[in-house]
């Protein structure tokens, strides 16, 4: 090599440094002047310098979350309700689920506000490319729930139940809709869930073991519906997902699977057991989990679960719960006209929900008209099945809208099975959501939402590749 290409090596290399050492010049007097500017305003203003640095920090610390793991504020937005000790009273800016709500909203505006300057990389019509059907059938299913309003009976706890839904629903269906763009955005959110899911059944099994003074008592349950829903979902996507099949396996499931029974929930489990059966069963080797080894992963979970229920029985937190679980199940597997416990309650439900919808079919009792006929006056409830609660309170309207949206999932569903078979992982999910939902859930459940919004949008990236390639493969079921 010559010595002029020496010397061009090194006026580069002396380039490159002094353009680094610029940028972190500028970025150290822009921290400079922004620490100054914070300081003097703070001082004007009577406000604690340290506490206005602090604020201005946080501030940046959000902006940067927001931009760098936004998919993984949205699981946490799922999460986040499981995680707090006792339920928020009222709206206040400490509450951690209004917290994380504000920081998905920002998200969700920021990507927008980029999309609408021209900034991103991808339109709004490309974000929305062949999921037309499915938007669509959100919007009327809100709109047939906001209409059921006008004539309910129940117009605080429907008002209620209308904002949940408008605000936290919407928010998680069109989340993945925007930001779930490619398969890193994936995985960001794929790994969220599968860390916030251990995290979960870590803190079940611990509540467990350590059992506080009310529940050693009797006066405090130790069923939780909800965090059993998540963590069912954590050893879906532990299973079936790709990036986590090679992902420490022999560790993740049994920990999940103690957490879920930790958890006491008898529908979720079932539900659970009932997906990873028919999905063994009835998939074929091209979703890129054998078929074999789909039985044994659900063998595995079969033994984890089984053991965790023979363990759980020897500590008082949970044993008497277990029994209890058991011989309603036995009660309703022999035919038994009254089963007792919950599951006599949850019947009792369903009967009045069939009722509600006799009497008012073609509209419902209203959103949230189900508590005044059921308990005699306004107070929150619905009847765990969400197909009878939409029956009860919007009636076939509302039945037509809600069936339109699933049969617009499936479409998409089927797109994803045909092209990207290796992300079909997403189906049982849904399934899973929904199974749940017609056991121990409500319209704002948000993980149904919101895996509804992940299927079209992983739709969409199926779309797009198909559209790029010029292919359109013929779906062939299972």
């Amino acid at each position: 090599m010559t010595m002029s290409h020496f010397s061009s090596a090194a006026l580069l290399n002396l380039h490159a440094r002094i353009h680094k050492t610029s940028h972190t010049t500028a970025l150290t007097l822009i921290v400079a002047a922004v620490t100054a500017i914070v300081v003097c305003l703070s001082m004007s203003l009577g406000i604690e310098p340290g506490w206005a640095l602090a604020g201005a920090v946080a501030m940046l610390a959000a902006l940067v979350i927001m931009r760098k793991w936004p998919l993984a504020l949205v699981v946490g937005l799922l999460f986040v309700g499981s995680f707090k000790s006792t339920p928020a009273q009222g709206i206040g800016l400490t509450d951690p689920t209004l917290i994380t709500l504000l920081l998905v909203s920002g998200a969700i505006l920021i990507e927008l506000l980029l999309v609408v300057s021209g900034s991103s990389a991808y339109s709004l019509q490309e974000l929305c490319t062949g999921q037309s059907l499915g938007i669509i059938c959100f919007v009327f299913f809100a709109a047939t729930l906001a209409m059921s309003y006008l004539y309910t009976a129940a117009p605080a706890y429907g008002g209620e139940k209308l904002l949940h839904f408008v605000v936290f629903q919407t928010i998680v269906f069109f989340a993945p809709l925007i930001m779930l763009r490619n398969e890193k955005d994936l995985d960001q959110l794929l790994l969220a869930f599968l860390l916030l899911g251990l995290a979960l059944a870590s803190k079940e099994i611990y509540g467990i073991l350590h059992p506080t003074n009310e529940i050693l008592s009797g006066n405090q349950d130790i069923t939780h519906i909800g965090s059993a829903q998540l963590i069912g979902m954590s050893l879906l996507l532990c299973v079936y997902a790709k990036p986590f099949r090679r992902f420490l396996r022999m560790l993740v499931l049994p920990i999940l699977g103690i957490g879920l029974v930790a958890c006491a929930a008898r529908g979720p489990l079932l539900s659970l057991l009932t997906v990873m059966i028919f999905y063994s069963v009835m998939t074929r080797n091209s979703t890129g989990v054998g078929r074999y080894k789909k039985i044994a992963a659900l063998s595995l979970v079969v033994i984890v679960v089984t053991g965790a229920l023979v363990w759980m029985e020897q500590y008082p937190a949970a044993q008497e719960k277990i029994v209890e679980k058991q011989q309603e199940l036995e009660s309703l597997v022999s035919g038994s006209g009254d089963p007792g416990g919950t599951t006599e309650q949850r019947l009792d439900f369903y009967r009045s929900a069939l009722s509600d919808f006799s009497t008012e079919p073609l509209l419902g009792v209203g959103l949230g008209g189900w508590p005044v006929s059921y308990y005699g006056s306004e107070k929150p409830g619905y009847p765990h099945n969400i197909v009878l609660e939409v029956a009860a309170e919007q009636g076939i309207v509302g039945l037509a809208a809600l069936f339109a949206f699933i049969a617009a999932v499936w479409l998409a569903a089927r797109r994803i099975w045909q092209q990207r078979p290796e992300l079909a992982f997403s189906i049982p999910l849904y399934i899973y959501s929904l199974l749940v939902s017609m056991f121990s859930g409500d319209i704002n459940l948000r993980a149904l939402w919101f895996w509804a919004g992940t299927i079209f949008a992983i739709s969409r990236m199926c779309f797009s590749r198909a559209s790029e390639n010029g292919k359109h493969p013929v779906f062939q079921p299972a």
